[in-house]
């Protein structure tokens, strides 16, 4: 049975006669939004999952202006983003645990607003998270879900990726190529299952390249999947780069602002991968040595989610 104290850490539309939660009244007042303008309000209360604890945050939709009210120990913070100058899109869940986030040019610069929630919310921040997408498709008709039969030869490698790789594209749009790698696991640790490189599934359609990734946080016990949908226009190179003592090659897309996302590959499936990548982009598949630090999305050789 559902206690009143669970029911406040779900995440809710905010309607405008309701009473505003603490603290963000005047920092929604300083977002000078006009009368005509009225804006979707999403509410996700403080949470904690296991050691880690997140911040209350409004967010604030009107048209293609999101704003993020996230209240810190020192007070509001506002960060301001437009959806159609964002070149990545994130989403994920581990059991109850959710979280969105995007990435875009902003007044000063590379610009983030991610949101943690408890999964059972998700679903009212997708609409977000198609909008920022859709920019990428001008002309095509868009809507969400429906079943995808090019999906179908999945289900002999790993049945859960038919359901992921239709919850990851927007029907009406072309799927032109996918690759999939199974997951690979290590030696049993405990009498578990030991994800050394988890399963990953690429879709490219007319506009995007996606990434849907399993999740392995604190060994096998707690899967999760993310989804990353990144505009091809936006992509300024993608590279295989080897990573030795990890045993594995890493995925690595470059982004604007300096942003990557990574995903990590087996080197067995190294050239049917270079030969998916170069079939949507000759410049793309390059083998590097190890880089630098960038700023990630998402590291694949971590257990934990970036903050």
């Amino acid at each position: 049975m559902l206690c009143s104290k669970t029911i406040r850490a779900w995440p809710r539309r905010i309607e405008a006669a309701e009473p505003f939660p603490h603290p963000f009244r005047r920092s929604f007042q300083q977002l000078g939004l006009g009368p005509e303008e009225r804006p979707c309000l999403l509410y996700s209360p403080r949470l904690r999952f296991g050691r880690r604890e997140s911040t209350a945050k409004l967010l604030v939709w009107a048209g293609q202006r999101l704003a993020c009210l996230d209240a810190r120990r020192g007070g509001v913070v506002t960060t301001v983003l437009s959806l159609d100058q964002v070149h990545e899109v994130e989403w994920g869940q581990v059991l109850l645990e959710a979280w969105l986030r995007l990435v875009g040019h902003g007044p000063g610069g590379r610009t983030v607003i991610r949101v943690e929630l408890n999964a059972v919310g998700l679903e009212l921040y997708k609409p977000i998270a198609d909008t920022a997408r859709s920019a990428a498709y001008a002309g095509t008709h868009l809507s969400i879900g429906g079943e995808r039969p090019e999906l179908s030869a999945l289900a002999r490698q790993d049945h859960r990726f038919v359901a992921l790789g239709e919850q990851a594209l927007l029907s009406g749009v072309e799927l032109r190529r996918q690759w999939f790698q199974p997951r690979v696991t290590g030696t049993p640790w405990r009498g578990r299952e030991r994800i050394r490189i988890p399963a990953l599934l690429l879709l490219v359609t007319q506009a995007e390249l996606i990434l849907v990734q399993e999740q392995a946080l604190g060994g096998a016990a707690r899967l999760g999947t993310v989804w990353r949908c990144l505009p091809l226009r936006s992509i300024q190179g993608v590279a295989l780069v080897s990573h030795p003592a990890h045993g594995a090659l890493g995925l690595h897309v470059a982004l604007p602002e300096d942003s990557e996302v990574r995903a990590a590959v087996d080197p067995a499936g190294a050239g049917a991968l270079r030969a998916f990548l170069q079939e949507t982009d000759p410049r793309w598949g390059t083998p590097m040595a190890v880089p630098g630090p960038a700023r990630t999305a998402f590291d694949p050789f971590a257990e934990a989610p970036p903050p």
